[in-house]
């Protein structure tokens, strides 16, 4: 696994302050280097259009005023977890989905369309589709 990481302060040929115009250079040296995975730091400029955000478990209030904020500028922001964490004293409870998304500074949560539960054997295993097409009305 890679991780890359850049300057907030340092501008690209394009004056574009993220990595974007890197992002095919970073992934061949980190393809040549044995990588199969690479985890952007995020922020970027108006260029990147979809931020995919796996995180581990229980996303909280806080955490999805920032999701918001990143999904500003018609970007969308798409966040899943695994439920099942015990209950935390003071945290609250699980949200009832185990995924959020959010476009242009707007939840659409409500695109996302669950699957029947798959596994008779393992109903905790869940399944959402989002067309990412309809978040732009198309």
């Amino acid at each position: 696994m890679a991780l890359a990481s850049h300057n907030y302060n340092v501008a690209d040929d394009r004056g574009l302050y993220d990595y974007s115009q890197h992002f095919a250079r970073i992934n061949k040296l980190c393809d040549e280097q044995g990588c199969d995975t690479i985890l952007y730091a995020l922020y970027t400029e108006k260029n990147i259009g979809l931020i995919l955000n796996p995180i581990h478990d229980y996303m909280t209030p806080r955490m999805l005023k920032k999701r918001l904020n990143y999904s500003l500028d018609r970007r969308t922001v798409i966040s899943v977890w695994n439920q099942g964490r015990p209950e935390r004293k003071g945290k609250g409870s699980e949200a009832p989905l185990p995924w959020t998304v959010y476009h242009a500074g707007n939840k659409r949560t409500n695109a996302v369309q669950e699957l029947p539960r798959p596994f008779s054997n393992r109903p905790d295993i869940r399944i959402g589709v989002l067309d990412l097409a309809s978040l732009n009305g198309g």
